[in-house]
This record gives structure tokens, sequence and C-alpha cells, in this order.
């Protein structure tokens, strides 16, 4: 019994939020990564409000200076991932850099040597490749 319990209060706990992953979600790879990223700042935001709990010992026991503070720290997280995240579709969209330039394999100003001409009269005609 202690087993369907279980099951049963994970399928109704993150039932919901799976279905609107699987639905909405899993189809985008750019939803995916904006997933991810947004909870991972959002972690590291909560882990800023907490070491600042931490750190300073008159916030312990005063909560109207501590809500704030965290309020702050994830809006701060959430802007830096915003920033984060735009740097980096803007450097995916960008076209690619051209190729290198054949100023690397020639000297500058000279012109490749086109090819020499066989068709003078004292030069004798190439063999024709064995079959």
């Amino acid at each position: 019994m202690t087993l369907v319990l279980f099951f049963g209060c994970l399928f109704v706990t993150f039932g919901p939020a799976l279905a609107l992953f699987f639905l909405f979600i899993a189809n985008n790879n750019q939803l995916i990564i904006l997933t991810i990223g947004g909870s991972f700042f959002w972690l590291l935001s909560i882990l800023v409000a907490s070491l600042w709990w931490f750190i300073i010992p008159p916030l312990r026991t005063t909560f109207a200076f501590v809500i704030p503070f965290s309020v702050l720290f994830q809006e701060l997280g959430r802007y830096a991932f915003y920033r984060l995240f735009d740097w980096g579709f803007s450097a995916s969209t960008r076209p690619p850099p051209p190729p290198p330039s054949s100023s690397l394999f020639f000297k500058k100003n000279s012109k490749p040597q086109p090819p020499p001409n066989n068709s003078d009269p004292s030069q004798p005609a190439p063999a024709p490749p064995p079959h």
C-alpha cells in the first residue's frame, strides 16, 4: 500500500508540470534550453539569498528584510539570465565569418599563374592516358 500511495502522490504532484513540459516545451529545443537555464539561475539566486541570510545574523529573525533581498536577488538572476540568453541567441543568428582570403596563400598583389600553354608546335604532344 505504501508503494501505491507513493506513486499516487508522485503523479499528482508532478503530473501537471510533466504534462506542460511534454505538450509545449519538449517540442522546441530553444524552450528546453530556456527552461533548464532559467531554473539554474533561479537556484543560483536562492543560493545567494540563503548565503545573505546566513552571513548577516540580524536577518535571521526579521523576515521583513529577508524577503525583499530574496526578491531582489531573484530579479537580478532573472535579468542576468536574460542578458546571457540574448547574447547567446544573437551570437547564434550572426552570419558566419568569411572564409580566409587568398592572401594567406599568395603574395599580395600577385596573381596566380595560368597553366602552361601546350599548343606550341615545337613541344611534343602529351601521351594519351593508358586504358
